[in-house]
């Protein structure tokens, strides 16, 4: 059974009100982050704030037919329409009947690339950005995996930040609330955490279960007796003072 995320997103938050601020690491890496959803479209912002040019694939309702050619990285044998930019931030609306998927598997900086993220279209009737946004989340993913607080290895870490805060989390962060700042990480997924009433709604959550974790819910879920509105709660309370 893979572990799941839970351990890393709570204690990340609980850690972030005890520990001494270090010295940051001035890196951000190229990141894609969700903005909203209707019922036939993604809104996506795609950040590459580097002097290298960072290259963006993306693909709709998981159509292979897509592809228009070889890839530029052998690993992938297929090349998906794509965008390329340096030392800016854009947003793309993508057209869709159920999803959208953006990889990141060629350009200057291998170490920043990521494969499929999947953010899902809105249902009818409702909107992927309704509710409260309580904060933003940025979830760092390692194939060679993060140290988990249990004594194990997990392959994501979401770091929560205030949306009033610019910018990323800096590596130096990571490494205080990850444990570590393994050489293949990346940030593939940003998005808001929305109150919902409920558990919540995460744009990344379809790619936390597509390499096996998951985040936990607000208000608990039945599994997990913890939630994560507690934490979240007197994370920004403590920002506020």
């Amino acid at each position: 059974m893979k572990k799941i995320v839970l351990s890393a997103t709570l204690v990340a938050v609980l850690s972030l009100l005890l520990i001494t601020p270090v010295q940051a690491i001035a890196y951000t890496p190229a990141s894609v982050r969700f903005i909203s959803a209707t019922t036939d479209s993604v809104t996506v912002e795609l950040s590459a704030p580097n002097p290298w040019w960072a290259c963006f694939e993306y693909r709709t309702d998981g159509d292979t037919g897509q592809a228009t050619g070889a890839n530029y990285n052998p690993a992938y044998p297929d090349l998906y329409p794509f965008w390329c930019i340096n030392n800016q931030t854009v947003q793309r609306t993508i057209p869709a009947n159920d999803y959208v998927e953006i990889r990141m598997v060629f350009g200057a900086e291998s170490d920043e690339r990521f494969d499929w993220v999947r953010f899902d279209v809105a249902e009818s009737g409702s909107s992927a950005s309704e509710g409260n946004p309580l904060v933003n989340m940025f979830v760092f993913y390692s194939a060679s995996g993060f140290y988990d607080f249990a004594g194990g290895t997990v392959n994501t870490c979401t770091v929560f930040q205030s949306p009033s805060l610019p910018g990323s989390p800096s590596l130096g962060i990571v490494e205080r609330l990850c444990q570590s700042v393994p050489a293949d990480i990346s940030m593939p997924c940003i998005a808001p955490l929305y109150d919902d009433g409920y558990e919540g709604s995460f744009a990344c959550d379809s790619f936390l279960a597509s390499v096996g974790e998951r985040r936990a819910g607000l208000r608990g879920d039945g599994v997990f007796a913890d939630a994560l509105l507690p934490r979240i709660t007197a994370y920004l309370s403590m920002l506020a003072e």
